[in-house]
Protein backbone atom coordinates (compact mmCIF):
# COMPACT_ATOMS: atom_id res chain seq x y z
CA UNK A 1 0.00 0.00 0.00
CA UNK A 2 1.71 3.44 -0.84
CA UNK A 3 2.17 6.62 1.07
CA UNK A 4 -0.78 8.43 -0.35
CA UNK A 5 -3.31 5.27 0.22
CA UNK A 6 -2.62 5.18 3.55
CA UNK A 7 -3.06 8.95 4.26
CA UNK A 8 -6.48 8.72 2.25
CA UNK A 9 -7.22 5.61 4.72
CA UNK A 10 -6.68 7.79 7.78
CA UNK A 11 -9.76 9.34 9.11
CA UNK A 12 -9.28 13.51 9.28
CA UNK A 13 -10.83 14.16 12.69
CA UNK A 14 -10.40 17.94 12.13
CA UNK A 15 -12.57 17.93 9.06
CA UNK A 16 -15.44 15.42 10.85
CA UNK A 17 -15.55 18.47 13.63
CA UNK A 18 -16.16 20.69 10.84
CA UNK A 19 -18.55 18.92 9.10
CA UNK A 20 -20.75 18.14 12.18
CA UNK A 21 -23.21 20.95 12.77
CA UNK A 22 -24.32 19.41 15.94
CA UNK A 23 -23.62 21.78 18.81
CA UNK A 24 -22.54 20.83 22.15
CA UNK A 25 -24.25 20.97 25.24
CA UNK A 26 -22.49 23.37 27.40
CA UNK A 27 -21.63 22.30 31.18
CA UNK A 28 -22.89 24.12 33.61
CA UNK A 29 -22.02 24.71 37.39
CA UNK A 30 -23.98 23.38 39.58
CA UNK A 31 -25.50 26.66 41.08
CA UNK A 32 -26.33 27.46 37.56
CA UNK A 33 -28.97 24.90 37.34
CA UNK A 34 -30.30 25.22 40.86
CA UNK A 35 -28.52 21.80 41.64
CA UNK A 36 -26.55 21.78 45.44
CA UNK A 37 -24.15 19.30 44.31
CA UNK A 38 -22.40 17.95 47.47
CA UNK A 39 -18.59 19.73 47.93
CA UNK A 40 -15.80 16.82 47.29
CA UNK A 41 -12.76 16.95 49.64
CA UNK A 42 -9.64 17.24 48.63
CA UNK A 43 -7.43 14.69 49.63
CA UNK A 44 -4.55 17.17 50.62
CA UNK A 45 -6.71 18.60 53.46
CA UNK A 46 -6.44 16.46 56.17
CA UNK A 47 -9.45 18.44 57.65
CA UNK A 48 -11.53 18.36 54.74
CA UNK A 49 -10.38 14.66 54.48
CA UNK A 50 -12.66 13.69 58.00
CA UNK A 51 -15.60 15.82 57.32
CA UNK A 52 -16.49 13.86 54.56
CA UNK A 53 -16.80 10.48 56.67
CA UNK A 54 -20.15 10.04 58.13
CA UNK A 55 -20.64 11.87 61.66
CA UNK A 56 -20.13 8.60 63.53
CA UNK A 57 -16.71 7.58 62.35
CA UNK A 58 -15.71 11.64 61.69
CA UNK A 59 -17.29 12.99 64.72
CA UNK A 60 -14.79 10.99 67.00
CA UNK A 61 -11.82 12.41 68.44
CA UNK A 62 -9.73 10.14 70.51
CA UNK A 63 -9.06 11.21 74.08
CA UNK A 64 -5.29 11.62 75.16
CA UNK A 65 -4.00 9.14 78.12
CA UNK A 66 -4.31 11.97 81.10
CA UNK A 67 -7.87 12.46 79.99
CA UNK A 68 -8.75 8.66 80.33
CA UNK A 69 -7.58 8.22 82.97
CA UNK A 70 -9.65 10.66 85.04
CA UNK A 71 -12.60 8.31 85.77
CA UNK A 72 -10.01 5.41 86.71
CA UNK A 73 -8.08 8.02 89.41
CA UNK A 74 -10.94 9.19 90.88
CA UNK A 75 -12.76 5.96 91.22
CA UNK A 76 -9.10 4.67 92.60
CA UNK A 77 -8.88 7.46 94.81
CA UNK A 78 -12.71 6.99 96.14
CA UNK A 79 -11.94 3.69 96.25
CA UNK A 80 -9.28 3.92 99.21
CA UNK A 81 -11.13 6.73 101.29
CA UNK A 82 -14.47 4.47 101.38
CA UNK A 83 -12.47 1.35 102.32
CA UNK A 84 -9.93 3.31 104.93
CA UNK A 85 -12.84 4.96 106.43
CA UNK A 86 -15.21 1.19 106.95
CA UNK A 87 -11.89 -0.41 107.99
CA UNK A 88 -11.65 3.01 111.16
CA UNK A 89 -15.30 1.96 111.61
CA UNK A 90 -15.03 -1.99 112.27
CA UNK A 91 -11.86 -1.11 114.10
CA UNK A 92 -13.60 1.44 116.72
CA UNK A 93 -17.22 0.55 116.57
CA UNK A 94 -19.28 -2.33 117.48
CA UNK A 95 -22.26 -3.17 115.27
CA UNK A 96 -25.09 -0.83 116.26
CA UNK A 97 -22.69 1.49 118.60
CA UNK A 98 -22.36 5.07 117.48
CA UNK A 99 -19.73 8.34 118.02
CA UNK A 100 -19.67 11.90 117.30
CA UNK A 101 -17.02 13.01 115.32
CA UNK A 102 -17.56 16.68 115.97
CA UNK A 103 -19.29 17.41 119.17
CA UNK A 104 -21.07 20.68 117.82
CA UNK A 105 -22.85 18.58 114.98
CA UNK A 106 -24.16 15.75 117.79
CA UNK A 107 -27.62 16.33 117.33
CA UNK A 108 -27.26 16.00 113.07
CA UNK A 109 -24.23 13.92 112.45
CA UNK A 110 -22.78 10.67 113.69
CA UNK A 111 -21.12 7.56 112.92
CA UNK A 112 -23.37 4.23 113.63
CA UNK A 113 -21.66 1.10 112.48
CA UNK A 114 -24.37 -1.21 110.87
CA UNK A 115 -24.51 -3.82 108.38
CA UNK A 116 -26.04 -3.71 104.96
CA UNK A 117 -26.76 -6.76 102.70
CA UNK A 118 -29.43 -4.52 100.62
CA UNK A 119 -28.68 -1.41 98.29
CA UNK A 120 -27.20 1.48 98.77
CA UNK A 121 -28.73 3.52 101.30
CA UNK A 122 -30.06 -0.02 103.21
CA UNK A 123 -33.00 -0.51 100.54
CA UNK A 124 -33.96 -4.08 99.59
CA UNK A 125 -32.19 -5.87 102.19
CA UNK A 126 -32.46 -9.80 101.09
CA UNK A 127 -30.54 -8.76 97.85
CA UNK A 128 -26.90 -9.66 98.67
CA UNK A 129 -26.24 -11.60 95.55
CA UNK A 130 -28.27 -9.89 92.95
CA UNK A 131 -26.66 -6.70 93.98
CA UNK A 132 -23.03 -8.05 93.55
CA UNK A 133 -23.76 -9.42 90.24
CA UNK A 134 -25.39 -6.15 89.20
CA UNK A 135 -22.17 -4.19 90.99
CA UNK A 136 -19.52 -6.19 88.42
CA UNK A 137 -21.88 -5.29 85.30
CA UNK A 138 -21.68 -1.89 86.22
CA UNK A 139 -18.23 -1.60 86.56
CA UNK A 140 -17.66 -3.72 83.18
CA UNK A 141 -19.94 -0.97 81.74
CA UNK A 142 -18.40 1.75 82.75
CA UNK A 143 -14.93 0.53 81.90
CA UNK A 144 -16.11 -0.38 78.05
CA UNK A 145 -17.72 3.21 77.88
CA UNK A 146 -14.77 5.29 79.50
CA UNK A 147 -12.42 3.58 77.08
CA UNK A 148 -14.90 4.67 73.63
CA UNK A 149 -15.80 8.22 75.30
CA UNK A 150 -14.84 10.83 72.92
CA UNK A 151 -12.28 13.96 73.65
CA UNK A 152 -13.33 15.82 76.47
CA UNK A 153 -16.47 15.48 78.12
CA UNK A 154 -15.08 16.00 81.60
CA UNK A 155 -17.76 16.33 83.65
CA UNK A 156 -18.63 13.18 82.01
CA UNK A 157 -16.06 11.71 83.06
CA UNK A 158 -16.09 12.60 86.88
CA UNK A 159 -19.65 11.27 86.84
CA UNK A 160 -18.39 7.89 85.72
CA UNK A 161 -15.36 7.99 88.31
CA UNK A 162 -18.00 8.25 90.82
CA UNK A 163 -19.88 5.83 90.23
CA UNK A 164 -17.14 3.75 89.25
CA UNK A 165 -15.68 3.54 92.32
CA UNK A 166 -18.59 3.14 94.78
CA UNK A 167 -19.67 0.61 92.77
CA UNK A 168 -16.31 -0.78 93.38
CA UNK A 169 -16.39 0.12 97.00
CA UNK A 170 -19.55 -1.68 98.09
CA UNK A 171 -18.32 -4.56 95.68
CA UNK A 172 -15.30 -5.09 97.82
CA UNK A 173 -16.86 -5.57 100.95
CA UNK A 174 -19.50 -7.67 99.28
CA UNK A 175 -17.25 -10.07 98.23
CA UNK A 176 -14.77 -9.63 101.11
CA UNK A 177 -17.63 -9.75 104.10
CA UNK A 178 -20.89 -10.75 102.38
CA UNK A 179 -22.18 -7.12 103.82
CA UNK A 180 -21.87 -3.67 103.03
CA UNK A 181 -20.72 -1.52 106.35
CA UNK A 182 -22.16 1.26 106.62
CA UNK A 183 -21.30 4.41 109.36
CA UNK A 184 -22.64 7.76 108.07
CA UNK A 185 -25.68 8.62 109.95
CA UNK A 186 -27.11 12.04 108.84
CA UNK A 187 -30.26 12.62 111.41
CA UNK A 188 -33.10 14.27 109.57
CA UNK A 189 -31.84 11.31 106.59
CA UNK A 190 -34.00 7.95 107.28
CA UNK A 191 -31.05 5.91 106.20
CA UNK A 192 -27.30 5.34 106.92
CA UNK A 193 -24.74 4.89 104.65
CA UNK A 194 -20.76 5.28 103.22
CA UNK A 195 -18.73 6.69 101.18
CA UNK A 196 -19.45 4.44 98.50
CA UNK A 197 -23.02 4.94 98.43
CA UNK A 198 -22.30 9.02 98.47
CA UNK A 199 -20.00 8.54 95.31
CA UNK A 200 -22.88 6.89 93.55
CA UNK A 201 -25.53 9.39 94.02
CA UNK A 202 -23.19 12.05 93.64
CA UNK A 203 -22.52 10.93 89.98
CA UNK A 204 -25.97 9.91 89.31
CA UNK A 205 -26.70 13.98 90.01
CA UNK A 206 -23.55 14.98 87.47
CA UNK A 207 -25.45 12.86 85.07
CA UNK A 208 -28.78 14.25 85.90
CA UNK A 209 -27.49 17.83 85.24
CA UNK A 210 -25.70 17.06 81.87
CA UNK A 211 -28.91 15.74 80.53
CA UNK A 212 -30.82 18.84 81.41
CA UNK A 213 -27.95 20.76 80.30
CA UNK A 214 -28.62 19.20 76.92
CA UNK A 215 -31.77 19.21 76.79
CA UNK A 216 -32.11 23.01 77.27
CA UNK A 217 -29.50 23.46 74.39
CA UNK A 218 -31.83 20.99 72.26
CA UNK A 219 -34.38 23.74 72.96
CA UNK A 220 -32.20 26.61 71.93
CA UNK A 221 -31.04 25.36 68.69
CA UNK A 222 -34.56 24.59 67.73
CA UNK A 223 -35.54 28.24 68.94
CA UNK A 224 -32.91 30.12 66.44
CA UNK A 225 -33.77 27.41 63.70
CA UNK A 226 -37.06 26.94 63.58
CA UNK A 227 -38.51 24.58 60.85
CA UNK A 228 -40.08 26.04 57.45
CA UNK A 229 -43.71 26.35 57.57
CA UNK A 230 -45.50 24.62 55.26
CA UNK A 231 -42.39 22.40 54.30
CA UNK A 232 -42.35 19.77 57.42
CA UNK A 233 -38.96 21.62 57.67
CA UNK A 234 -37.34 18.46 56.17
CA UNK A 235 -36.15 19.95 52.75
CA UNK A 236 -35.23 23.71 51.55
CA UNK A 237 -35.67 25.59 48.57
CA UNK A 238 -33.78 27.72 46.22
CA UNK A 239 -34.29 30.56 43.71
CA UNK A 240 -33.46 29.63 40.27
CA UNK A 241 -33.77 32.51 37.59
CA UNK A 242 -35.64 31.90 34.61
CA UNK A 243 -34.46 32.64 30.77
CA UNK A 244 -37.17 35.33 30.00
CA UNK A 245 -37.28 37.60 33.55
CA UNK A 246 -33.87 37.11 35.85
CA UNK A 247 -35.59 39.58 38.21
CA UNK A 248 -38.77 37.08 39.22
CA UNK A 249 -37.20 34.06 39.87
CA UNK A 250 -39.28 30.91 40.94
CA UNK A 251 -38.53 28.37 43.51
CA UNK A 252 -37.43 24.41 43.20
CA UNK A 253 -37.21 21.57 45.92
CA UNK A 254 -33.08 21.33 45.86
CA UNK A 255 -32.53 17.78 45.54
CA UNK A 256 -29.98 16.21 47.92
CA UNK A 257 -27.00 14.85 46.51
CA UNK A 258 -27.52 15.32 42.96
CA UNK A 259 -25.12 15.46 40.08
CA UNK A 260 -25.24 17.83 37.23
CA UNK A 261 -24.55 14.67 34.97
CA UNK A 262 -28.11 13.13 35.86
Amino acid sequence: MTEQEQKDLTPNWADEAEISNEPTAPVLPANEVGVSEPTVPMPSDPFLVQSAIPPTVASFHPAPLLQKLIPFLLAGTLLVMDQLSKQFIIANLEVYESMTPIPALASLFRFTHIHNTGAAFGMFPTGSLFFTLIAFVVAIAIVVYTRRLDAGHYLLRIALGMQLGGALGNLVDRLRLGYVTDFIDVIPFPAIFNIADASIVGGVVVLFYLMLLETFEEQRLKKQNPPLAGNGGSRAVTPEPTSEDNSSPTFTERQPYASVND
